[in-house]
């Protein structure tokens, strides 16, 4: 399982950011991570498809 956390910053200027990072419950790693300055579900969903790119193996083994 994974979980996805979402924290916003105000930066100097004023404007906000929003960090988002999919996290490993297990393991505590972060599989990815993106900064943007919107939030969104199509922010998400790209985020997912990349952790899902990059560690497809990796869960298809922790599931068995």
């Amino acid at each position: 399982m994974a979980r996805i956390d979402v924290s916003v910053f105000r930066i100097m200027n004023g404007a906000k950011v929003y960090i988002q990072a999919i996290i490993d419950n297990a393991s505590r790693y972060v599989l990815a991570w993106e900064v943007t300055q919107t939030y969104g579900g199509a922010n998400t969903k790209a985020l997912i498809e990349k952790a899902l790119e990059v560690f497809s193996g990796t869960w298809t083994q922790l599931a068995q």
